[in-house]
């Protein structure tokens, strides 16, 4: 298993820039909070996935479905380090060949988990009873979602206007262990709650019900009563949301980026 080490361990990581938040171009007027609840990304039954490596040698296909089951047991684990215990415990020993097309189709097992997620996560709020607002392609083939209010994908500055009437934002990216996705820093700065599945960076970034809600998927049953606690208590709800306007304004606009980018420029050079 150690000759799969060098190929995971050749990139460097020279600066660490997050993404950061967006709002509507010159539109300072406060939303009427019309959307309780919205998601935005695509879906694919996690399922499908099974038949694009269905014809892998049997080698690969046991160390790719073992690598997806012990990352969903598992939060705020790379990848990565998922596979490196799968090949340990298994005595396995992979040419450089064969780590080399392990590592182009470990892709395929984070497509697998992220959608696993996103089902998991809307199929316990549909169960709830919530109605969420979704923009995404794919959820056609969805049966969970019937009760949800679904459209197509849209282009971002139209759905920039859709979270800027919106009292709750859901995010779920379980794939970024030590970073964030622009959603939560677009909902922040447009004054709604961010609700985002945990990891390393909110932690060091935000305070948990004071800026930022989180839930874990270790207890994913916990997060309809985060929900329905925020749309019930609207002075809450408008606490977090101002506290988390005003750490996204500070530290998280694109603004600050770009200040970042200078800052490494003249580091390494």
């Amino acid at each position: 298993h150690t000759s799969f080490m060098p190929y995971i361990n050749q990139y460097r990581t020279f600066g660490f820039l997050p993404h950061g938040g967006c709002v509507l171009k010159d539109d300072n007027t406060e939303k009427e909070r019309d959307v309780d609840i919205l998601f935005s990304g695509s879906f694919r039954d996690p399922e499908e996935y099974y038949q694009t490596w269905k014809d892998y040698p049997i080698v690969m296909r046991k160390i790719l479905e073992d690598t997806i089951e012990n990352a969903l047991g598992k939060e705020n684990q790379w990848l990565t380090t998922s596979v490196q215990e799968v090949i340990a415990a298994r005595n396995l020993y992979l040419d450089p060949y064969l780590s080399k097309k392990l590592l182009m189709i470990l892709p395929l097992a984070d497509r697998y988990i992220r959608m696993k997620r996103r089902k998991e996560c809307l199929e316990v709020l549909a169960k709830a009873g919530f109605k969420i607002k979704v923009f995404g392609n794919g959820w056609d083939k969805a049966s969970f979602v019937k009760n949800f209010e679904v459209h197509p994908a849209i282009n971002f500055n139209d759905l920039l206007k859709i979270i800027a009437r919106s009292k709750i934002v859901l995010n779920i990216v379980p794939s970024f262990i030590e970073g964030s996705h622009e959603r939560v820093f677009t909902a922040m700065l447009n004054r709604a709650v961010a609700v985002t599945d945990c990891n390393t960076y909110y932690e060091k970034e935000f305070v948990a019900d004071k800026n930022i809600v989180t839930y874990s998927w270790g207890k994913l049953n916990e997060l309809p009563d985060k929900i329905y606690d925020l749309l019930k208590n609207e002075e809450k709800r408008k606490r977090i949301a101002e506290e988390g306007y005003k750490e996204a304004i500070k530290n998280h606009t694109w603004t600050v980026r770009a200040l970042s980018i200078i800052q490494m420029v003249e580091t390494f050079r």
